[in-house]
């Protein structure tokens, strides 16, 4: 593995920040469009060598918008992004979360930010090592459930080709929404097919009517801190993260 004092040397970015505001990375944030994030990052903790070492690293790379990014929660240490990397050991683990979720990101967003990523970890031949989750759809509602299932389930299975461990995430309870529960329908015949747990973040956060239970609303659309919690815990069982 890593040693501690390759981790060590690793740079940090503070929390809260404007470089940093909804993860916790071990390299610089970067662009990760262009790949100038996971090629660094890629690098430092030397995926090259997995398949000749007994380098047990692992990348977990999250899409989505801003639920996932956790942009409304006002505790850092909530949103799911740094919740993540804590939960699953931090940096001594040799396990490395980031994330491409943004505030607004449509499911062709984050399809973009899917395929550059995906591209990116085959070429580098890390695809046993990754962990791609995905939570999109909720900006895309007005394009109807065919369309946004649709795009969701050509990036899973781009990814499982390619080798890559998918966790795919239902849309969290939105307003008692029909397209909401088609897709999230559709989403687990598609993980029952495929053999692959789905993230059910939608049943616990979920008040009985389809709606954000208030315990975990901040505006009714955003889980608030415990509700990040929740979402994040649900992506970690399913994961087996």
């Amino acid at each position: 593995g890593l040693a501690p004092a390759t981790i060590a040397a690793a740079p940090r970015l503070t929390a809260g920040t404007a470089n940093m505001p909804n993860a916790h990375t071990a390299v610089n944030y970067g662009n990760l469009l262009s790949g100038s994030f996971l090629n660094g990052w890629l690098t430092r903790v030397r995926w090259t060598t997995v398949a000749s070492t007994a380098f047990t690293g692992r990348a977990y790379v999250l899409f989505g918008d801003s639920i996932v990014a956790g942009t409304l929660v006002p505790e850092v240490e909530s949103r799911p992004p740094r919740y993540l990397q804590q939960s699953i050991g931090g940096y001594a683990s040799e396990r490395y979360v980031t994330s491409t979720a943004q505030a607004g990101y449509t499911i062709d967003q984050c399809k973009t930010q899917w395929d550059a990523n995906l591209a990116l970890v085959v070429a580098q031949s890390v695809q046993p090592s990754t962990r791609f989750i995905l939570q999109c759809g909720i900006n895309s509602l007005a394009d109807g459930c065919p369309s946004v299932y649709g795009k969701i389930t050509t990036m899973l299975d781009a990814a499982r080709d390619a080798g890559v461990t998918v966790v795919p995430a239902t849309i969290t309870p939105t307003g008692g929404s029909a397209v909401v529960t088609c897709i999230n329908a559709n989403l687990a015949n598609w993980c029952a097919d495929a053999g692959v747990t789905m993230a059910d973040t939608n049943a616990p956060l979920n008040n009985g009517s389809g709606s954000l239970a208030p315990a975990y609303s901040i505006d009714g659309l955003h889980p608030n801190a415990e509700g990040s919690r929740i979402m994040t815990n649900v992506w970690i069982s399913a994961g087996a993260l």
